[in-house]
């Protein structure tokens, strides 16, 4: 196969023109090794424009266009390949790396990586240093992340919700605790107003362990999503003067409206979030050196101490651990924020050890790097599926200059060597 008629492929893909048996000689080609220079060759003569070398005319950002589409193309067309891994998902949109590191133009490093990734090829092992049997059997070994929570009752009784079925699961007071669609939900059974059973209320907690989420309805109708390594902890009846929560780690909210009852939600650090009806997020992590809250809609005041600053939609509230000074950050993107809950890793400049803390969150693995001077500069800027086994994500970094062992049950990150 011609270099010209690969690259009129992915030209067509982009401009919709490939018919069905074309698209799936696309996937079929770049899935395999022997084109793989070609690949790059192509990709990288297209994001010449970034150095303003081209005469093409093609910009870089359509040709990020052609890659992002491939990205995105349906599990149906990634299965046509007929190729090993049929189910990887790719987990790469871009990444940018700073100057010091950029031998070659990471645009093209990111189109490459995502390419072939989507089409269920493990690049990554063909160009990096193989990494020893027993290794790639361990990292192989680890999943993602999924459902499951430990409820812990009143009596300090705990439940693991991982294994159960659908339907009512305990009561705790006036309340019936029901377990469905991946959700838990709590439905007072009183004909009577639930305020007057204010005495009875009972103190439960949902946790997520390493490598967990899970959905909370609150007894009033809010909906709670928790990160892993999160927690919340709630009456199983509001009162009639005020609703209130205690979270640890990263929980998203949306609050049903109730003017007569404020919603307060305590964090760690002793900041309150006060809100009547809204949606947000908050990550208040322990080993996070920053303690956001973002406001989705709505409208909510963050309280701590004497301070006290009101949100609007777009802003997000920043705290340094263990300091009381509240910064505000206009015209966050949201969407970023939010990534977790819709599976999905979301970076933008971020550092390779907010990185690994994700990772390990979300694998429930120990994560280092060889040593604390390593990748002092680097920042990554892009998309991760949180849907995908530790060794495809492994695989993306790889073509980027994040190498990766695993020992002893540790996931150590290293970089290329000079």
């Amino acid at each position: 196969m011609s270099e010209s008629k690969i690259k009129k492929l992915l030209e067509g893909y982009y401009n919709k023109t490939l018919t069905e048996k074309e698209r799936k000689e696309l996937f079929a080609l770049i899935s395999q090794p022997e084109y793989e220079q070609i690949c790059k060759d192509i990709i990288e003569h297209l994001t010449n424009w970034e150095n303003g070398s081209s005469t093409e005319t093609m910009s870089p950002i359509e040709a990020n266009h052609i890659l992002q589409s491939i990205l995105s193309a349906s599990k149906q067309n990634i299965q046509a390949t007929n190729k090993p891994y049929p189910n990887l998902k790719s987990p790469v949109v871009s990444i940018n790396r700073h100057p010091k590191y950029r031998k070659r133009s990471w645009l093209v490093a990111a189109a490459v990586a995502g390419l072939l990734l989507t089409a269920g090829t493990y690049f990554w092992m063909q160009n990096g240093i193989q990494q020893q049997k027993n290794d790639l059997i361990s990292i192989n070994d680890v999943q993602p992340g999924k459902d499951g929570a430990i409820l812990k009752l009143a009596n300090g009784e705990e439940i693991l919700l991982d294994s159960l079925g659908k339907g009512t699961i305990g009561r705790q007071g006036n309340a019936e605790i029901i377990l469905q669609q991946g959700m838990l939900a709590y439905e007072n059974t009183s004909n009577e107003n639930p305020d007057q059973y204010d005495a009875k209320a009972l103190i439960n907690t949902l946790s997520t362990p390493k490598g967990r989420q899970f959905r909370l309805m609150l007894p009033d109708g809010t909906v709670v999503w928790l990160n892993a390594a999160s927690s919340i902890t709630f009456p199983t009846n509001f009162s009639d003067k005020k609703r209130e929560v205690i979270i640890t780690g990263e929980v998203f909210f949306e609050v049903k409206p109730d003017s007569e009852k404020p919603f307060l939600v305590q964090m760690p650090n002793q900041t309150r979030v006060q809100v009547l009806g809204t949606s947000f997020n908050i990550n208040a992590y322990e080993d996070e050196p920053l303690l956001k809250t973002t406001l989705f809609s709505g409208r909510i005041e963050i309280l701590n101490g004497e301070s006290s600053v009101s949100l609007v939609p777009g802003n997000q509230a920043v705290q340094k651990s263990g300091d009381s000074a509240i910064q505000i950050l206009k015209n966050v993107n949201t969407e970023e924020v939010a990534a977790w809950k819709n599976g999905l890793f979301s970076m933008r400049n971020l550092d390779v050890r907010a990185l690994m803390r994700q990772i390990s969150r979300w694998y429930n693995i120990d994560v280092q790097t060889e040593s604390d001077a390593q990748f002092p500069e680097l920042r990554l800027t892009g998309t991760f599926s949180r849907d995908v086994p530790l060794a495809d994500l492994l695989g993306a970094l790889k073509a980027y200059g994040i190498y990766s062992k695993f020992t002893d049950g540790k996931l150590i990150l290293y970089p290329p060597e000079e």
